[in-house]
């Protein structure tokens, strides 16, 4: 993914408070869609052996590349914010 800009504070923009609350929505719904995935993550006793069809290990790893790219996206955000933030 590309690297995010942050936005410039200045007059004929959104206010720093404004654009805080927008972040920190964004934040929160990352953080809140991680902490759901994390209670769902594939798990063995639901990938019972049944011919082609048992693989929890790639249940898994195909989980946690969804999970770790929601991660990333909240990693992203959060700098952003505190780079915009730190604008003077």
């Amino acid at each position: 993914m590309q690297k995010l800009i942050a936005p410039l504070i200045h007059l004929n923009g959104d206010t720093r408070a404004d654009l805080l609350v927008q972040h920190r929505l964004i934040l929160d719904a990352a953080r809140d869609l991680m902490e759901v995935m994390r209670k769902a993550r594939p798990h063995g006793r639901n990938y019972l052996p049944n011919g082609s069809h048992y693989d929890v290990n790639r249940a898994r790893d195909a989980f946690n590349e969804r999970y770790n790219a929601v991660n990333q996206i909240y990693e992203d955000f959060e700098a952003m914010t505190l780079e915009f933030l730190n604008q003077e």
